[in-house]
């Protein structure tokens, strides 16, 4: 599941904030630790690049638009459809609460070394998606849907 949430990439646009607000067509991927966007999918022109370690949190706002919330600025971004929009939304849930899993697990494993861990799960503190009563597929449902062209795809 992480490794098909990395292979995301595809088309959103992404609400300018600039002195003219308008919605832009950037191309998305995700490129190790970043999101990355472009004008197009030539991959030529980047955008910019958002570190996943700085989201706090994937709000779902409209039917088709979901912002990703850091400390300094908040990226409004939109998909063609609900399916595209759900993809991205599980793949970065899925990337931001595997990493916050990971440091927590690391610390419980320094802090026990004369203790065996039996098993582990992700802490309570892990990340969510805070929706309108919203809750995305998973993203084993959405990697079977057909997403024709180049919209987002695994």
């Amino acid at each position: 599941m992480i490794n098909q949430a990395r292979k995301t990439r595809g088309y959103l646009f992404k609400h300018s904030s600039g002195l003219i607000s308008i919605w832009q067509k950037r191309y998305f991927i995700i490129i190790d630790n970043s999101l990355c966007y472009y004008a197009d999918e030539s991959l030529q022109e980047a955008k910019k690049s958002i570190n996943l370690n700085d989201i706090n949190y994937i709000k779902v706002v409209e039917l088709l638009e979901f912002h990703l919330v850091t400390k300094k600025r908040i990226y409004e971004l939109k998909a063609d459809d609900e399916p595209t929009r759900d993809l991205w939304v599980a793949s970065l849930n899925i990337l931001i609460n595997y990493k916050e899993w990971v440091k927590e697990h690391s610390k419980v494993q320094n802090r026990s070394t004369d203790k065996k861990i039996s098993g582990s799960r992700p802490s309570s503190k892990t990340k969510k998606t805070e929706s309108f009563s919203y809750s995305p597929p998973s993203l084993s449902k959405i990697s079977s849907l057909s997403i024709n062209g180049s919209r987002a795809r695994l």
